[in-house]
């Protein structure tokens, strides 16, 4: 259960945040496309910068929980693509979806998830990244796209 009203610089576990990136568009095939956060779902300490750079800075050091979906659409139903959804830490990759082969199913979308536990400290910055190698550009959009972070100690 969360504190209501403490913020992170009075000691208390209060960071959570859950965006999306609906609109993040068209995503090349065979490179890593930025996905920025554009849609604040909550952000109870104001760290989600969605004007400037679209990523989440990082207001209190601790230890916290970070999971990432994007969904990618206008593929030919059952087309076996590789797609790769990457958090990154300071611009360094951090933790990465399962590799492997993703099948689109009916209405032709497929879907990549990662969840990950990692200490952070204040002045970090994450973002999300995503690839697929379809062989065409492809479009990630909708608000199942989105990365959420809740401070566990």
């Amino acid at each position: 259960m969360w504190a209501t009203g403490v913020k992170a610089s009075g000691g208390g576990f209060s960071s959570y945040l859950n965006t999306t990136f609906p609109g993040a568009g068209t995503m090349v095939t065979g490179e890593y496309t930025k996905c920025p956060f554009e849609v604040i779902k909550y952000d109870n300490d104001d760290e989600v910068d969605i004007v400037t750079n679209g990523r989440w800075d990082v207001a209190a050091d601790g230890f916290y929980h970070l999971t990432a979906q994007a969904t990618l659409k206008n593929m030919g139903n059952g087309d076996t693509i590789g797609a790769i959804l990457k958090i990154y830490k300071n611009n360094v990759p951090l933790c990465q979806s399962p590799n492997g082969k993703a099948v689109s199913s009916s209405p032709n979308w497929t879907k990549c998830q990662v969840n990950h536990s990692v200490q952070l400290s204040a002045g970090d910055y994450i973002e999300c990244f995503f690839w697929h190698n379809h062989g065409g550009n492809l479009i990630l959009e909708g608000q199942e796209n989105s990365f959420a972070a809740e401070r566990f100690a």
